[in-house]
């Protein structure tokens, strides 16, 4: 089953069987370019080589909105990264894959997603992770990539024509994560959500 709904896009109240209650914000952080359509979720700093999804979006800038998890004003935590393609709800998701996975290989509580050992994820084209990968071993690296990671997102240019990476830090931290294509009732991709499995299903 898949552990996502459309409350992710708006503020709500809810219980916490470990934490109580919490609410939650969502938050713009950023517009991603995507000139190739193809979409590249990952640990940035630590497996910026990733390939790109399966599925391919049309080009074009796209807006990042995190959904932030406060169990109190001082204890806050990304439950879910949002990449938004239209204003639409979707009606149907579907579990993001890479070329040669197929979600029916999976047993019960499987997912295919991406590891976190450095407590970042991010979206990007994979144009912009080629950038990246070749940043990897430089000072650039450290100076535009590492140093802004101690906020909690960045919105990081890498190139003059446009190309960025959109990194925040993913849940809990180091894991195994799923992301997720919505679809809407036209059968349009309207948005990309990766999940820190901060929270269970909603």
């Amino acid at each position: 089953m898949i552990p996502i709904s459309n409350q992710i896009f708006q503020s709500t109240e809810g219980q916490d069987k470990d934490f109580g209650a919490y609410t939650t914000e969502v938050t713009q952080i950023g517009i991603l370019s995507v000139p190739s359509g193809e979409i590249v979720a990952c640990d940035p700093l630590v497996f910026p080589e990733r390939e790109p999804f399966s599925l391919k979006v049309k080009p074009g800038q796209y807006p990042v909105y995190l959904n932030i998890v406060h169990f109190n004003p001082e204890h806050y935590r990304v439950a879910y990264a949002i990449l938004r393609f239209n204003n639409n709800l979707p009606v149907r998701w579907e579990m993001a894959t890479l070329h040669g996975q197929d979600v029916n290989t999976l047993k019960e509580n499987e997912i295919f997603g991406y590891g976190v050992d450095a407590g970042t994820g991010c979206f990007m084209d994979v144009e912009a992770a080629k950038i990246l990968v070749g940043m990897e071993d430089g000072y650039d690296f450290y100076e535009q990539v590492i140093e802004p990671v101690y906020d909690d997102w960045a919105d990081i240019p890498l190139n003059e024509d446009g190309l960025n990476v959109i990194l925040f830090t993913s849940g809990w931290g180091d894991g195994f994560y799923a992301s997720y294509w919505g679809f809407d009732k036209n059968g349009e991709v309207a948005c990309l959500v990766t999940d820190f499995a901060v929270l269970g299903e909603v």
